[in-house]
């Protein structure tokens, strides 16, 4: 690597995929051991990339439900529930490492004493819910698609449902996104080493292709806040209201999932948070690849430049800009790179306009 090339490195915007790695955190061995002693109260805080799981209406792949007993925050969007009833059966049944279930009694254990801190007026008793898995912390969204029986399931299970019909101009996933940044605002305020969690969302791709473009307009529309939000000078600035500003402020990166796929944002390289031109990609190889994309759904992305690909893109060098046609732009009715592979531990992409970066699912968390 040349130097130039390896300080723009060491300057990279780092998109780190390692919080969907579900044996993150505390090892097996330590779970075993708090289970066996019956330590179940145990800080989540520990694990400082505990992601906010947020769970959308369609196929949820079974990393949800490793991913589960991780999460800081779990949300459901509105007829979410009625998947996460059906799909929470299956699950149950798998729970079968010691681990795993002393994760879990952990995450719920919290859970409950968190509710014992609040009023009762939303209706959730004291002692509900407790030692139950697969129960969120909330059911959001306009409320016309959950139905009556996962509705009353979870709400005699002391689970909060937050209805927002009142708000007709955003979907559920971006209510579920705004209401997170609210939660995570709030823990913030009392946790100084608190950093922007990431954020997966199950079942966010497949099914109703109207739903999946929806949901990938809203990477674009937080991507476009978080550029509205630094100075020409790259410094952060606290503006703008709405679900995009607040994800921007509050949240981490976004990652989209469903059907076999990955989906998440890469920034162009002239509006990441580094004053480099290079973002870097450390894929989670236990959960992810080898196939993978990087599409261009936005304004077309002129001389990408990446590494770490079976078919790396290449911009041209000083002796060839005056031979050589440019290379066409990655854009809608023109080229894009797909079914491309990971070949390397990271990937490095430089590009003029924010690309959609896909991966597949491995088969065992599909």
């Amino acid at each position: 690597m040349s130097q130039e090339k390896a300080e723009r490195a060491d300057k990279a915007t780092v998109l780190d995929s390692a919080f969907l790695d579900p044996t993150r955190g505390r090892s097996d061995e330590e779970d075993a051991n708090d289970a066996v002693a019956g330590n179940v109260d145990l800080d989540l805080d520990d694990d400082l990339d505990a992601p906010v799981l947020i769970v959308l209406n369609h196929n949820l792949p079974r990393l949800t439900a490793a991913l589960w007993s991780r999460a800081r925050l779990v949300l459901v969007a509105d007829g979410g529930a009625n998947r996460l009833l059906e799909a929470a059966k299956g699950w149950e049944k798998e729970e079968e490492e010691l681990g795993k279930r002393g994760k879990q009694r952990r995450r719920q254990q919290q859970r409950s004493d968190d509710d014992d801190d609040d009023d009762d007026d939303d209706g959730r008793g004291k002692d509900k819910g407790k030692n139950q898995p697969f129960l969120p912390d909330a059911i959001v969204g306009d409320l016309d698609s959950i139905s009556e029986e996962a509705r009353a399931y979870y709400n005699d299970r002391g689970v909060r449902v937050v209805d927002l019909s009142r708000d007709q101009d955003s979907t559920d996933l971006q209510k579920c996104l705004a209401f997170a940044a609210a939660e995570v605002e709030k823990e913030a305020s009392s946790s100084s080493s608190l950093s922007p969690p990431p954020v997966f969302v199950a079942g966010a791709l497949g099914g109703r292709l109207d739903h999946s473009l929806s949901a990938i307009s809203t990477l674009y529309a937080i991507d476009a806040a978080r550029s509205r939000g630094r100075g020409g000078g790259g410094e952060e600035r606290n503006e703008g209201s709405g679900f995009a500003a607040a994800a921007a402020r509050s949240l981490g990166e976004i990652v989209l999932c469903g059907d076999g796929s990955l989906a998440r944002l890469v920034p162009s390289s002239s509006s990441s948070s580094s004053s480099s031109s290079v973002v870097k990609i450390i894929p989670c190889a236990a959960v992810e690849g080898p196939g993978c994309g990087l599409v261009a759904l936005g304004l077309p992305a002129k001389e990408v430049e990446t590494s770490g690909l079976k078919w790396n893109l290449e911009k041209r060098g000083e002796e060839e800009k005056n031979s050589e046609p440019p290379p066409p732009p990655l854009e809608m009715g023109g080229v894009q790179s797909t079914s491309n592979s990971i070949e390397g531990e990271e990937v490095t992409v430089r590009a003029s306009a924010p690309l959609l970066w896909t991966t597949t699912l491995r088969e065992e968390w599909s």
